[in-house]
């Protein structure tokens, strides 16, 4: 697997963007305000990493495919994978963050666990905010129910960068 993470987080910005656009993820055209992000991250109680906010205001709404190893591989799952980015917009027709946590309940989990990516089968790549400090990334299985559908993948969202790579076939 071709590591390319620990390039975009050791770039500035505008690098990271270029090799996000290597990567498959073209940016969506979708535009995001500050005041949006601003409100989420209220409405969410979080404070959203500065990365990610770079990622949002260029790639929210944005269809890629990149997978990321996790720290206590589930069986069947030493890596699991970004097919979206979730959209930050209240509004629209894209998959969103606040249409996936409108099926939070029924799944039974935590709303401080905040979804971002979708790996194209159903599961979310998350914010772990449950605990005091920066929010920590998970990965949420959609078919367990509550926190035992739940694994942690790294502690921070620049460490998910880090972690970034293109998947075996696409090497």
């Amino acid at each position: 697997m071709l590591p390319v993470g620990r390039l975009l987080s050791q770039t500035s910005f505008p690098e990271a963007y270029r090799l996000v656009l290597m990567l498959g993820f073209e940016p969506s055209g979708e535009f995001v305000p500050d005041h949006v992000i601003d409100g989420a991250s209220k409405l969410f109680n979080i404070e959203f990493p500065v990365e990610y906010v770079d990622v949002l205001r260029r790639f929210s709404g944005a269809h890629g495919d990149v997978d990321f190893r996790v720290d206590r591989p589930t069986p069947g799952f030493d890596y699991c994978g970004i097919g979206l980015v979730l959209s930050i917009l209240p509004w629209g027709s894209r998959p969103s963050v606040y249409s996936v946590m409108g099926t939070w309940s029924e799944h039974g989990l935590d709303p401080n666990i905040i979804p971002f990516g979708e790996d194209g089968g159903g599961n979310y790549v998350c914010f772990d905010n449950r605990d005091s400090g920066p929010p920590k990334i998970a990965f949420y299985f959609h078919e367990v129910f509550g926190d035992d559908g739940i694994i942690h993948v790294c502690d921070t969202f620049r460490e998910l960068l880090d972690r970034l790579q293109l998947p075996p076939d696409d090497e």
